[in-house]
């Protein structure tokens, strides 16, 4: 098993860096990377019996490295591994200061790690060598298949949310109020966030809104009117956190709402290179 990543320049190691950065915000439990010839793909399920949440999302090897090399005994010549973000996040956070960077898949007393090698300019103009490694769990090749992303129901509502920082706003305030938010809205444009307590109802209301087609060109699965919204409660504490990631406040304008009453909220990052994925599942009652 042979792997060899040559990033193309510092943009690509940072759009790397972030990318991770989004994960280690949004996610609870390891990151699942999956390397294929052609792209990079990143999975986050969480393990836990009361959050059914998800995370995952896919970059073409392409848009980050110079070079790439990748050998094993898979029929598709594929890699999947395991990591902690935590410990990932904080080998990159050294990234803005490299000049050169690649990633190789190593070994260090037999433990499979995960090996950066960077190149810093020194104060003097010399360039340091620097490595840091990451422990891995390596998978079988007959594991692989075994760990994709959920399937997606087909949404009812596809809407863009508005802009990001003042609707963070809005939902961290509603977050201090209650569990769950009450998220509504319809194929004409229209998105509505609402939270119940004993002693009060709050509700914010958005119009004006893009409604896109859903993914392949799929318009939503929605036969009633445009005007008629459809509903899901979610934890406001899961949405709050993905609406927090540095991706997210760095690019406002381009997340996608999409809504499976009874199932699930799926929120769509549209990035330049990729797409990130979250899926909530709606509360019980909701």
């Amino acid at each position: 098993m042979k792997l060899r990543c040559v990033f193309s320049d510092m943009v690509a190691c940072v759009t790397f860096q972030q990318v991770i950065h989004t994960f280690q915000h949004m996610a609870r439990g390891p990151c699942k990377i999956r390397l294929t010839p052609t792209h990079i793909h990143f999975l986050v399920l969480s393990t836990s019996a009361t959050d059914a949440s998800s995370i995952w999302a896919s970059l073409k090897q392409s848009a980050l490295f110079s070079s790439y090399t990748i050998e094993s005994a898979h029929e598709n010549n594929e890699i999947l591994l395991e990591v902690s973000l935590d410990l990932f996040h904080r080998a990159l956070k050294t990234v803005n200061a490299a000049s050169e960077m690649k990633m190789v898949l190593t070994k260090v007393n037999d433990i499979p790690m995960i090996g950066l090698r960077m190149s810093m300019m020194t104060a003097s103009g010399v360039k340091r060598p620097v490595a840091q490694n990451i422990p891995v769990s390596l998978y079988g090749a007959d594991e692989i298949a075994l760990h994709q992303p959920p399937m997606l129901p087909l949404p009812e509502v596809n809407i863009y949310m508005p802009h990001i920082k003042s609707f963070r706003t809005v939902v961290d305030r509603m977050k201090s109020l209650s569990d769950r938010l009450m998220l509504s809205a319809n194929q004409n444009g229209e998105l509505t966030l609402k939270v119940e307590t004993r002693m009060a109802s709050v509700r914010t209301s958005y119009s004006g809104l893009e409604n896109p087609q859903w993914k392949e060109g799929q318009m939503p699965n929605n036969s009633t009117q445009l005007s008629e919204f459809k509903t899901a409660v979610i934890d406001v504490k899961r949405f709050s956190r993905f609406l927090g990631g540095q991706y997210i406040t760095t690019n406002p304008n381009r997340i996608l709402l999409s809504i499976a009453p009874e199932k699930s909220v799926i929120l769509f990052l549209l990035l330049d290179h990729c797409t990130v994925t979250f899926h909530l599942p709606v509360l019980a009652d909701g």
